[in-house]
């Protein structure tokens, strides 16, 4: 096997994916809501469960964020590619998420940002932590709160024929794949 060097920049970030792919919703202080597209998500503990997102810091949704200590992991499946694409371009500064990607806004049961009708599975998280490495900060949400769907979670998996998520791979979205060995 022959390797070449690669030179470290923004790109080798692509080296590790496909990266598992969220609708963040978050709220500002008057209630207002918004979504941003991540592929920075990953559990951060078992117990008590929690987990981590990345934002950029320069995001309308960063300062949501970092303002109100909250926000759900929506999590979409195939069918909602499109909008996810969509909130992942515009900003919500400048555009009602909610209403140009044409996804319903739920209220949750702890946190004041919105669940997404449409996603099988929602998380409700509190930031109980922080950390800024560079161009993003990372927060960790302790799960307040779970949402799913009759038949999207069995058994402890998700059930990923009936309810396919969506990978990222930096330039495409992707469905899963073929289940090639198990644990």
């Amino acid at each position: 096997m022959v390797k070449e060097e690669v030179a470290i920049s923004r790109a080798v970030l692509g080296l590790v994916g496909p990266k598992p792919t969220v609708l963040v919703t978050c709220v500002d202080e008057g209630g207002k809501p918004n979504i941003i597209t991540i592929a920075a998500v990953t559990a951060a503990s078992h117990e008590p469960p929690m987990f981590v997102i990345a934002i950029r810091h320069d995001r309308y949704s960063h300062q949501l964020v970092e303002r109100t200590k909250e926000f759900v992991i929506n999590v979409p499946t195939t069918n909602l590619v499109e909008q996810t694409n969509l909130c992942g371009r515009i900003s919500g500064r400048d555009v009602d998420k909610f209403k140009e990607a044409k996804i319903s806004a739920v209220q949750g049961k702890v946190v004041k940002a919105p669940l997404i009708a449409e996603c099988p599975i929602n998380i409700e998280c509190k930031v109980v932590d922080s950390i800024k490495p560079g161009t993003h900060t990372l927060y960790v949400g302790q799960v307040v709160a779970v949402h799913v769907e009759n038949g999207a979670f069995d058994e402890g998996k998700l059930n990923l024929e009936d309810f396919p998520t969506i990978g990222y791979n930096q330039v495409e979205y992707l469905r899963p794949g073929e289940v090639i060995a198990k644990t």
